[in-house]
């Protein structure tokens, strides 16, 4: 999901189009502003109604582990809101940095 950068109002675009989370991120940052954020639920509501059908697995949102092992978002916006699955998350392997819903 990415957020377009003329709009003042939060909007999101579904881009189907299967990446690493370091592609998506430099796609929204080249044609939009950033991965999407989520705030509540209400807003991962939204994002899940705007990718409908098209969303058979998962997509990237803005949601990663920085080098101190701190979540944050690719914005920076403060994490405000979370909504794991029950047990994560677990770092298996220890690689996993970013987050997908």
């Amino acid at each position: 999901f990415c957020v377009p950068a003329d709009n003042q109002i939060r909007e999101h675009v579904f881009v189907e189009t299967v990446k690493s989370w370091s592609a998506a991120q430099s796609y929204c940052r080249e044609k939009h502003t950033d991965l999407a954020t989520v705030r509540s639920q209400e807003e991962a509501q939204q994002l899940l109604t705007i990718a409908g059908a098209s969303l058979s697995d998962s997509a990237w949102i803005g949601l990663y582990r920085d080098d101190t092992q701190n979540w944050e978002w690719s914005n920076s916006d403060d994490v405000i809101y979370s909504n794991w699955n029950n047990g994560q998350p677990d770092n298996v392997g220890s690689n996993e940095n970013c987050v997908v819903m």
